[in-house]
């Protein structure tokens, strides 16, 4: 969507890091803000630090699956209180709004969600809910907080971390098979 993502979003310095995306227009809950664009990390197509790329721009997907984030979608930037959330459909990643976000504020997305096996990192992003430190995995999250962004996992997530993500439905008291 980068053919006129900028009619809705603009990218400019961020108080949480960096380079951040902000809505140019107000968004309603459940309205998708962007559709991503990405492309398959691989060895034949590695990620080019001439070009600028890092991988601090790449997510991982379903069996390790590596993907370099397009522009802006590369600069949604984490909140522990995020306005947004990525959903697949059919193989195509939306940015879905979480909540009504106002013109002028800036677009983010939990990290931890469809994390797995990360690092833990120090969080500034400012919300009255920051954690402070990320432990990197989304089952290392607090109980309640896993329990709040359950619905926002990927069904490859769920389906490759079945286990956990079970016994976390259990423990919720929200019994449901991930398969």
């Amino acid at each position: 969507m980068s053919n006129g993502w900028q009619e809705n979003l603009y990218v400019k310095t961020s108080p949480i890091h960096g380079l951040g995306v902000f809505a140019r227009r107000t968004f309603a809950t459940g309205e998708t803000i962007l559709v991503r664009e990405e492309r398959q990390v691989t060895p034949e197509q590695p990620l080019d630090a001439e070009r600028g790329e890092s991988e601090q721009h790449c997510d991982w997907l379903e069996g390790g699956r590596q993907v370099y984030l397009g522009f802006p979608e590369r600069h949604v930037n984490h909140s522990c209180d995020a306005n947004s959330f990525t959903r697949r459909v059919d193989g195509v990643p939306y940015q879905i709004a979480l909540r009504p976000i106002r013109a002028g504020e800036e677009i983010t997305k939990h990290y931890s969600v469809d994390l797995w096996d990360g690092e833990p990192w120090r969080c500034d992003c400012g919300s009255s809910r920051c954690l402070g430190t990320l432990p990197g995995d989304f089952f290392s999250l607090p109980l309640p907080l896993q329990i709040e962004l359950q619905p926002l996992l990927s069904d490859w997530f769920k389906n490759e971390h079945a286990d956990h993500y079970e016994a976390l439905m259990r423990e919720a008291g929200l019994d449901q098979p991930a398969r």
